[in-house]
């Protein structure tokens, strides 16, 4: 089964949202950080949204996470949840990087 590790930044790492609501359950979890990148809320909300939570290109920026082992099948899952067929997230490979 082939397997991808996820960063994980905002509500994903609530285990309530995670396992719950998403219904994910990670192979293997690591406290994460992503050079480059900084956190940002510049999606548009709908109706009874509080912010949403993205990361945009920062040449200095730094963002702490989690990167969460998944199976192909729930890095699926996680995309559709995540609305990557609406364009709001995308995939993108990064570098992974010796603890």
């Amino acid at each position: 089964m082939a397997v991808l590790w996820s960063f994980a930044y905002g509500s994903n790492l609530s285990p309530a949202t995670l396992v719950g609501r998403r219904e994910l359950r990670p192979e293997a979890t690591r406290a994460a950080r992503l050079d480059g990148y900084q956190l940002t809320f510049d999606i548009p909300v709908g109706p009874g949204e509080r912010g949403v939570a993205n990361l945009a290109p920062d040449p200095g920026g730094c963002t702490h996470g989690a990167a969460y082992l998944l199976s192909a099948e729930d890095c699926d899952r996680l995309d559709r949840t995540e609305g990557v067929h609406l364009g709001l997230y995308y995939r993108m490979p990064i570098p992974e990087e010796a603890p």
